[in-house]
């Protein structure tokens, strides 16, 4: 009983220590620069944070992306008050070439 006790330990704590790796739900944060450089640079995972492939003006502010939220009217193109991901590539690639 003591060996089967012991390998079960052993599997739960390596399986716990390999969950945060394996987690398919988690989401890397966002870095919070503000910039455009910085904005084109976070993916639209990473601001869609409830995964409704639309990001809120909420969801931009949460994430910093300043210029996405000061720019929304010029990015929301469809006006539906959220911005889609061809809505955020297009935003996020003409600005690069600013």
């Amino acid at each position: 009983m003591k060996h089967g006790l012991a390998i079960m330990v052993a599997v739960v704590t390596l399986g716990a220590a390999g969950c945060a790796e394996m987690n398919p739900f988690q989401r890397d944060e966002p870095t919070a620069t503000g910039s455009a450089a910085g904005e084109s640079k976070q993916s639209f995972g990473q601001v869609d944070r409830d995964g409704d492939n639309n990001i809120s003006k909420s969801e931009a502010e949460e994430a910093g992306m300043n210029e996405l939220v000061q720019n929304w009217d010029q990015a929301d193109k469809d006006r539906d008050n959220v911005v889609d991901e061809s809505e955020f590539s297009a935003f996020t690639e003409g600005k690069k070439g600013m």
